[in-house]
């Protein structure tokens, strides 16, 4: 029997996950997001999508009283050799 080949359409998976998806490069700037975020951040996400991570930062921290920041998160993120998840 041959190998068979799935092509996976990655934005219908990350589409159907229940929590909000939002992937940014190094540089800051929003790559890709998911229904659940769309749906989280409503009008946010024009904001998000033109000023990439610094204006996500702003929405994450803006109701936080502890714990560490969305750059402090981040940062720890991009140290790390596995995925860091957080919830907000």
């Amino acid at each position: 029997m041959a190998d068979a080949t799935v092509a996976l359409d990655y934005r219908a998976l990350i589409d159907g996950l229940g929590q909000g998806v939002l992937l940014f490069d190094t540089s800051g700037r929003l790559l890709l997001d998911n229904l659940a975020a769309r749906a989280i951040l409503g009008p946010n996400l024009v904001l998000v999508r033109s000023e990439g991570w610094p204006a996500m930062a702003l929405l994450l921290d803006g109701p936080r009283t502890v714990g560490p920041s969305a750059d402090e998160l981040r940062e720890q993120a991009l140290r790390s050799a596995a995925p860091i998840r957080f919830n907000t």
